[in-house]
């Protein structure tokens, strides 16, 4: 498999550790394809195919199209949105 190495940070700021659990997720996800583990590192929201692609399931790309621009280009935050939690 090709290694991809993608960001949307700074270059000063690619490898800031912090209390962030996603940059911390990142970073330990880099540490450890670097020593050679096979790793899947989705934690920035993106997941790339063997060529380098973002990679998008047919269905999910169709189910996104039906929402309301506004709507898709939002998300949660971190720690859940307030109806979800107080769901589960």
């Amino acid at each position: 498999m090709t290694q991809h190495s993608i960001s949307a940070l700074t270059s000063a700021s690619q490898a800031r550790e912090g209390n962030d659990p996603i940059f911390r997720l990142n970073s330990e996800a880099k540490a450890r394809a670097a020593a050679g583990e096979s790793i899947l590192d989705a934690t920035m929201g993106a997941l790339m195919d063997d060529e380098g692609r973002i990679a998008v399931m047919p269905s999910v790309a169709e189910a996104i199209a039906r929402v309301p621009t506004g709507k898709a280009a939002g998300y949660s935050p971190i720690s859940g949105s307030p109806p979800f939690l107080d769901a589960v």
